[in-house]
């Protein structure tokens, strides 16, 4: 068979071991040649050269810089990995690993193994997680044995807030990210087994009435805001939950209504609406691809009876920091707003810093330079 035939024949059955012995081993050309005959790549030669066991031919090329034997003990009896021997040896990284796996296969990445522990089954904490995962936290399945959570945040109680959720299940990691608003922020994850699939799909309802403080404390704690205001010097409250889920609000409207309070859910921003975003360093006009809507409670009793009942299930440092100053019992803004706004300018201390060190850690990451940092 001629290297025409041949090639016209693998590229009609690229899996056909007899087909790509020929080719390789009879015919002569390289898997970068039969790659681009069979119109495929070099790297899917490959997989199904080691599928079908096909053994490469010995090495004809020039006098390598450092003996391939040298390099296979490195790799093979020693436990050098291609970058390493790559610098012991100063040859390049992928020199190394074609001589290092050229009679044997690469060995398998080795990775820190971390505990998982299967979730607990309390319905309390499910409650408190499912309301969680109704605000910014997402979950998806990640490998068939991973459950993964995350968020995005520049908060540092945010994050605080995460790990009291989640790291008694599974190991928590946090990585700086370049972000369009604040500059830098950071996303934190949790590898968890497969009993937190309960997770993956946005709730559409509370569980029940008998946990419903529960999930709207992580509800809160995820996207929910406690406000207080100067109403002609008297204190005044609000709580709102914002979704682009308005099923998710009427439904929890329905259960708070059912409990005597007084919500209200509408439209906040509409589909389709350009707005203009300012960013740390441009603005951008976006628009808007879904409906958002916001439940609100406005009444006083309302919101102190609802902080009263949702503080003892809430992790949210920031978000306990503010119902405890609305369940004061002092009333006059003169007497109260004062320590509300400590508390705002202390929060946004915080965020700033949090973002600083995102900033700091992923540019270092990246070898960048750091304004103002000398070193």
């Amino acid at each position: 068979m001629s290297l025409d035939e041949a090639s016209l024949s693998f590229r009609q059955n690229l899996i056909d071991p007899i087909i790509l012995r020929r080719m390789y081993h009879e015919q002569g050309p390289s898997l970068g040649e039969i790659a681009r005959l069979a119109g495929t790549t070099k790297s899917h030669v490959h997989y199904y050269m080691s599928k079908f066991d096909l053994q490469r031919r010995p090495w004809t090329g020039l006098e390598p810089k450092q003996d391939p034997n040298l390099i296979l003990v490195l790799y093979k009896d020693q436990g050098k990995t291609p970058e390493e021997i790559s610098e012991m040896l100063g040859i390049s990284k992928s020199t190394a690993w074609k001589h290092a796996t050229r009679q044997i296969r690469l060995r398998p990445r080795s990775a820190p193994t971390y505990l998982r522990n299967p979730f607990s089954g309390n319905d309390l904490e499910r409650a408190y997680l499912l309301g969680y995962r109704a605000g910014d936290l997402n979950a998806f399945q990640d490998s068939a044995l991973t459950i993964t959570a995350r968020v995005s945040t520049t908060h540092q109680a945010m994050l605080e807030t995460f790990r009291a959720a989640f790291t008694r299940y599974g190991h928590c990691i946090m990585t700086p990210r370049r972000v369009f608003l604040t500059g830098y922020d950071w996303q934190i994850k949790a590898y968890l087994d497969n009993s937190f699939r309960f997770l993956i799909p946005k709730p559409t309802e509370p569980p029940s009435e008998t946990v419903l403080y529960v999930f709207i404390a992580g509800f809160g704690d995820s996207d929910g805001c406690w406000s207080m205001s100067n109403d002609h010097g008297r204190a005044t409250f609000s709580f709102d939950l914002t979704s682009r889920r308005r099923d998710l609000l009427d439904n929890i409207a329905i259960a708070l209504q059912n409990e005597g309070y007084h919500p209200h859910v509408y439209l906040s921003r509409e589909k389709g609406t350009i707005k203009m975003v300012k960013g740390r360093d441009e603005t951008r006009a976006i628009t808007l691809t879904d409906d958002t809507w916001t439940l609100v409670i406005k009444r006083k009793d309302d919101v102190k009876r609802l902080a009263r009942c949702v503080l003892p299930y809430s992790k949210h440092q920031e978000k306990i920091a503010k119902m405890k100053l609305i369940l004061d019992t002092r009333s006059e803004w003169a007497e109260i707003g004062p320590e509300f706004e400590r508390l705002r300018r202390q929060i946004r201390l915080e965020t700033n810093e949090a973002i600083m060190k995102a900033e700091i850690e992923y540019k270092a990451r990246l070898k960048e330079p750091i304004q103002g940092v000398v070193g």
